[in-house]
Formats: structure tokens, sequence, C-alpha cells
């Protein structure tokens, strides 16, 4: 918990972002599209079940993150990940 840290949290949040190369939040949304990419591509487990799986309160936001980030939309990714 960072109260309980004698470094100030600006610092702690510079410290993240230079051992990471990444905000915590941008660290963050990278674990969650990595794991959606994952599923998308080994599962066939809907949008919907996928978002709430990688921490999405709602699957449009998966939706927008997703194409933010790949290029392409979780649809679009899954038909290219599967043979």
């Amino acid at each position: 918990m960072v109260r309980n840290n004698p470094v100030s949290r600006s610092t702690l949040e510079r410290q993240v972002r230079k051992h990471l190369g990444r905000t915590r939040q941008g660290e963050i949304r990278h674990v969650q599209i990595k794991r959606a990419r994952e599923l998308l591509a080994t599962t066939d487990l809907s949008a919907e079940k996928i978002a709430g799986l990688c921490g999405f309160e709602h699957p449009e936001y998966l939706h927008v993150v997703f194409k933010r980030v790949t290029g392409m939309t979780p649809g679009e990714f899954r038909r290219k990940a599967k043979p």
C-alpha cells in the first residue's frame, strides 16, 4: 500500500515507469490485452466472457481498448489466430 511506503507516490510511479517502460495503468492494460489475446486464440469463449475474465466491466470497453492496442477487433484477431 502506498501510504505505508516511505517513498512518495510520484516517485514510486516514476520508478514503475522506468522499470516497466509504461505507467501502472499501462501495465494493467498490457496484461489485460495479453490475456484477451490468449483466450481469443485458444478458446471459443464469447467476447463477453473474455471481457469479464480479463477484468473489463463492459465487453464494449474491451472491444475499444483491444482495437486501439492491436489495430483489429477481437473478432478479427480470433479469425486470424485460428487456423
